[in-house]
């Protein structure tokens, strides 16, 4: 009797000993063979064709003395950057008197500038701030403030 208890004991610590094996077997192809997922930075960026976009001119917006890399486009009556920042924050300023909520200018006051800014500059299948709306060259630009009031002096860059 006590000899079976025995070969009991050594059949489960063999059993044991060829389910660890199995596994280090299969831990090393993992590591022969890694699964690489391939992340294309490119499609998580809004970058539209530079051709579809309308080309800024080379007025730049001035704060006192200081020449900017702003510009304003007057077709979309939006303050433009190379830098991109959160359209909603931007857009904002569409609304003079304030949010009321997340979509919704108070007394309803710009709503309709507000909802074209949001249409025009939210990101779509992309991951950036803002989208681009206008273009120099090769470089992008984005909304950076609703109207005019930031540039309203301007001069040759």
């Amino acid at each position: 009797m006590g000899n079976i208890a025995l070969y009991i004991l050594w059949g489960i610590v063999l059993l044991l000993l060829i389910i660890l094996i199995l596994l280090n077997i299969l831990s090393i192809q993992e590591l022969k063979n890694p699964k690489i997922e391939v992340v294309d930075l490119d499609n998580q960026k809004c970058t539209p064709d530079f051709s579809t976009l309308p080309q800024v001119n080379n007025r730049c917006c001035r704060i006192g003395n200081t020449v900017t890399a702003s510009r304003y486009l007057e077709e979309f009556d939006m303050v433009v950057n190379p830098i991109s920042i959160p359209y909603e924050r931007a857009c904002e300023g569409f609304c003079p008197l304030g949010m009321l909520d997340q979509n919704t200018c108070r007394e309803l006051i710009g709503q309709e500038k507000y909802q074209n800014c949001i249409n025009l500059t939210r990101p779509v299948d992309c991951t950036s701030p803002s989208k681009p709306i206008a273009a120099k060259g090769t470089t992008y630009f984005y909304i950076n403030a609703a109207g005019n009031s930031s540039c309203t002096t301007t001069s040759l860059c």
